[in-house]
C-alpha cells in the first residue's frame, strides 16, 4: 500500500510536453502521425518503469482542451527511469485519429497540428490496477 501511494503520488504531479511531431499521414479513415513526449518528474523522488516494476505505461490518449478524444497510442513501455526534477524523453509513437469524430468540427484538424490545444492521458498499469492519468 505504501508504494502505491508513493507510486501515484509521482504519477499525479508528472507534466509532459509534445517535443516532436512528424509524418502525417491523411485519408478518409483517419489522421495518423507520430509524437515525441517529453516526461517531467518535479517531484523529489525518482519513478522507475521496467519489467521487475509494477508501473507501466500502457497507451497515451490525445484530446482536445474541451475534452473531445481524438485518438490514442500503444505504448507498452516499460523501461523508463526518471530521476527526480528530472526528464525523460520518450520515442516516437504512432498515433490514430479517426476522421469520424473529428470532421464534425473542423477546427480539431488545426488542433492536431498546434499541441498548445492538446490534452493527454496515459493509461497505465499500476501493481497490476489500470491507472488514467491527465498529464
Amino acid at each position: 500500500k505504501r508504494k502505491y501511494n508513493s507510486v501515484i503520488a509521482i504519477l499525479n504531479n508528472l507534466r509532459v510536453n509534445i517535443v516532436g511531431i512528424r509524418n502525417f499521414d491523411i485519408n478518409i479513415q483517419r489522421i495518423q502521425f507520430e509524437a515525441q513526449l517529453e516526461i517531467i518528474n518535479p517531484t523529489q523522488n525518482s519513478l522507475t518503469l521496467n519489467t521487475y516494476s509494477s508501473v507501466e505505461l500502457k497507451s497515451v490518449e490525445v484530446f482536445t482542451i474541451d475534452g473531445q478524444f481524438l485518438g490514442m497510442a500503444q505504448a507498452d513501455i516499460s523501461e523508463i527511469e526518471i530521476q527526480p526534477q528530472s526528464s525523460y524523453i520518450l520515442p516516437f509513437m504512432k498515433y490514430n485519429v479517426p476522421t469520424s469524430g473529428i470532421l464534425n468540427n473542423i477546427n480539431n484538424i488545426e488542433t492536431l497540428y498546434n499541441p498548445q490545444n492538446l490534452a493527454l492521458k496515459f493509461v497505465l498499469n499500476v501493481l497490476g490496477k489500470r491507472m488514467v492519468i491527465d498529464v
